[in-house]
């Protein structure tokens, strides 16, 4: 799948045209989060800074400045230790393995009352509403995802219709995420 091509045909769509600047290499993204990030992820990141998709669906660069970064891998340890908590207490419903375990899965979109996650390795998303107990999966890489979320062309009870209605991406000032790189 040509991920560079999805990933403009997604800015062309939510009217993006303010490349970032990457200020971290993927090799210091890669070494914190010890692990290999999809192709997808980079192509977003090299199209959109640290923002929210539609307004309901936070995305944290890793690339854009070294707060982002931090954020980002705050956000991924944070969001992973609160699923295998989660799944020690429910595991029926988190029937998946979750970032640091091998082959976990590694959360890059937040918000909305959903998360989303890579699988390692596969060009595959899937999400989960915030209490765990449904989960939904997408069969291609993260660009090609939020291309058919925007289209309306993602299917299924667990994710919000009015996607189609929310063409648009809004950028953070990089005080939005101080916090998080705390």
């Amino acid at each position: 799948m040509n991920h560079e091509l999805r990933g403009k045909e997604l800015a062309e769509m939510l009217n993006w045209h303010e490349m970032p600047e990457p200020l971290v290499s993927w090799e210091v993204v890669e070494t914190g989060l010890q692990a290999a990030v999809p192709d997808g992820l980079k192509e977003i990141s090299s199209v959109f800074p640290s923002g929210s998709f539609g307004g309901r669906m936070h995305f944290y660069n890793p690339i854009q400045s070294r707060l982002s970064c931090r954020a980002f891998l705050t956000r991924v340890g944070s969001k992973g230790d609160t699923y295998r908590y989660s799944r020690e207490i429910i595991p029926e419903e988190f029937p998946y393995r979750f970032h640091p375990e091998p082959s976990g899965l590694v959360p890059w979109g937040f918000g909305d009352q959903h998360t989303y996650f890579w699988r390692p390795g596969e060009e595959q998303v899937l999400f989960a509403d915030n209490h765990g107990d449904r989960w939904g999966q997408f069969d291609g890489g993260i660009p090609a995802f939020l291309v058919d979320l925007f289209a309306g062309a993602v299917a299924g009870d667990l994710l919000y219709d009015e996607w189609p209605t929310w063409r648009f991406y809004v950028k953070f000032p990089e005080s939005a995420y101080v916090d998080l790189a705390d």
